[in-house]
């Protein structure tokens, strides 16, 4: 077997695995990803379960090689993105005040990880398959982060760590640089359907993202479970506040000459921008 109580498996076994993958990918998808998702928990080991917490990489690392396929990539994404909201959203049931976040956010920035890694080895093999992620992966993503930032001004959320956020952006960055622009080459009859669908996925998620960043309507780029709240606006590129903080900041910046307050002025300045502000 692949894996055993002990869960150990060889880098030939997993070599094996990836080439038979490459030629039959359900017989993977069938019979060896089941087994690798379900060692697989919707919590974070404590920080004292360090072979628990190694045998959770290794999946993860497992994954990362086998899942490359457009078909096992698709069960990746779906598979993942689910226990990445059970991770940063635990349900109700499950709710506890946890003292110690740090397991968790190494957990959820893993699996992060994880897709961005397979992903970044589809886009060098220029697997057609991507540009549709901007449709089924971007949105939850976006979802997911834009929802965090709401809920932050009560509480903490754990996908309001910076580090998850550094991941995601890699993840919508891979992703949308792999799509055509819309434009009328791709109207040409030379053009493969599939550029023509891609560049019409590119205009739609840009516009809908504009609205997002100058009017504060996250609805067109956010799709998940957590519903973002009707009353709130994506307010990250409010014109008239940045420029209040900014000239505050500056006329401060400018009037100081002694280095140390100037590097606290520089510090401020930088906080005057909605989007580098920590929560």
């Amino acid at each position: 077997m692949f894996f055993d109580s002990t869960y150990v498996y060889s880098d030939e076994i997993l070599d094996l695995l990836t080439t038979i993958a490459s030629i039959a990918p359900h017989h993977i998808e069938e019979q060896t990803l089941p087994l690798l998702f379900r060692t697989l928990p919707d919590a974070a080991f404590s920080r004292d379960a360090i072979r628990e917490r190694a045998n959770c990489w290794r999946t993860l690392s497992a994954l990362r090689t086998l899942c490359v396929q457009p078909e096992l990539f698709e069960t990746l994404v779906i598979r993942l993105t689910t226990k990445l909201d059970l991770v940063c959203f635990p349900a109700n049931g499950a709710r506890v005040e946890i003292v110690d976040t740090e397991p968790n956010a190494a957990y959820a920035h893993s699996i992060l990880t994880t897709i961005s890694n397979t992903l970044s080895t589809k886009v060098e093999k220029s697997h057609p398959d991507v540009g549709k992620y901007i449709e089924r992966l971007v949105p939850h993503i976006y979802n997911l982060f834009i929802f965090s930032a709401f809920g932050s001004d009560e509480q903490r959320l754990l996908a309001s760590d910076l580090r998850l956020v550094h991941v995601a952006g890699k993840i919508i960055s891979l992703v949308v640089q792999t799509l055509p622009p819309q434009s009328v080459f791709l109207q040409r009859r030379i053009m493969p359907d599939s550029d023509r669908l891609d560049g019409r996925r590119q205009t739609t998620f840009s516009m809908e993202l504009f609205k997002a960043l100058l009017d504060g309507q996250s609805k067109g780029v956010s799709q998940g479970h957590q519903k973002i709240p009707s009353d709130r606006k994506f307010d990250v590129l409010n014109v008239s506040l940045i420029f209040t903080n900014c000239a505050s900041a500056v006329t401060d910046f400018l009037h100081c000459r002694k280095q140390p307050r100037r590097i606290y002025y520089r510090f401020s300045l930088q906080q005057s921008l909605p989007c580098t502000k920590r929560s």
